[in-house]
């Protein structure tokens, strides 16, 4: 057998093992691919629904919660009251970006109503923080921080 009979051979045999491999490649990549651009997508999407529902919870605590917790002005704040502005949040975002909400559904996302209390939970977590005085030092956070920046003086 001849180097020319040889390879023609081999091309003939191992040929279309490439052109089989080649294809489970290309399938594999396409399906990576288009993972990747969904899981992408999902979060763009989950971002853009944050940022919304953070402005939503923000222009409720300036123009209602802030007015209802003043004891000088009229209205009171109580557990009602939160739950009623929390669904209004939510009601107000729904309304606001219906294709966003829209997409979430075609990623994936199925229990829309949860995610969106989740997220004005979390800002209205993130937002009381903010707000919140520094806690008072006492003796003992003063001499951990102290320690933490003049170790060698404590010794």
């Amino acid at each position: 057998m001849t180097l020319q009979e040889f390879t023609a051979q081999a091309i003939s045999t191992l040929g279309p093992l490439v052109l089989l491999a080649l294809s489970v490649l290309t399938a594999w990549l396409t399906k990576a691919a288009r993972e990747h651009i969904q899981d992408k997508r999902l979060a763009t999407t989950l971002e853009t629904i944050t940022k919304l529902v953070a402005t939503a919870v923000a222009d409720a605590f300036q123009t209602v919660v802030k007015d209802l917790k003043d004891p000088t002005k009229p209205g009171e704040w109580n557990a009602t009251t939160a739950a009623s502005i929390k669904w209004n949040v939510i009601e107000g975002v729904k309304n606001t970006a219906p294709a966003v909400l829209e997409q979430l559904q075609q990623l994936g996302v199925v229990k829309l109503d949860e995610l969106l209390a989740q997220l004005v939970e979390q800002r209205v977590v993130a937002l009381n923080a903010a707000r919140l005085p520094p806690a008072p030092t006492t003796p003992i956070t003063q001499l951990s921080m102290a320690m933490i920046t003049q170790p060698d003086e404590l010794l």
